[in-house]
Parts: structure tokens; sequence; C-alpha cells
């Protein structure tokens, strides 16, 4: 089965084999807060296809779970959160690199 095309053929990475989340508990990635979300954006943080994912959440507009290595609050959370996560979204897009909250940042 092909993978469901998005956009200027952006297809979906989750089907993608190579993805550091391939096999994984998908669970993971949909925690309720930002702290029990840290266990996926570990994972994201290591996966090859970061910037496809991050380009595919935000083309998406996924509400929910951890998606390039951020964390998109659900539908409770107000318009400001989903708007700096799906700007969060947009610089992983851009730079090719995890966003990395400014309290985890190594010196």
């Amino acid at each position: 089965m092909k993978p469901k095309m998005l956009g200027r053929n952006l297809s979906d990475p989750h089907h993608a084999a190579d993805r550091a989340c391939a096999g994984l508990n998908t669970e993971v990635f949909f925690p309720d807060t930002i702290t029990e979300a840290a266990e996926a954006v570990e994972i994201c943080v290591q996966c090859p296809l970061l910037t496809r994912c991050a380009e595919w959440a935000a083309r998406a507009g996924v509400t929910d779970g951890v998606f390039a290595s951020v964390w998109v609050p659900g539908l409770g959370a107000s318009t400001q959160d989903k708007n700096t996560a799906r700007a969060r979204l947009a610089l992983v897009a851009a730079t090719g690199l995890p966003y990395v909250e400014p309290s985890q940042e190594v010196a």
C-alpha cells in the first residue's frame, strides 16, 4: 500500500521503515502533558526523518501528540499554546534541528 501523499508530494513519514519510532508503542507519542512527552521527544531527536516529520505535521495540522521533537498540546490547550507548537514545527522543518526547550539546552 502506498503512503498517503499530502501537499507537494510530501508523504506521511509514519509509514517510513527508517523512522526512529518504527515498531514502538504509539501511546508514547500521545502524552497528556509536556512532562510526559520527554520520552517521545528523545526518540524524535535521534530520528533521520525529523525534517520530513515536521513538514508533514505542520501541513497536516496535527492537533495533539509529539511530532519531530515538538509536543503539540491537545484539544483543551489554549490557542497561544497551539500556535507556539505550530511555530516550533515550522522551525524544525526549516532548520532540520530538533526543538529543545530552553531549560534543556546544554551549555
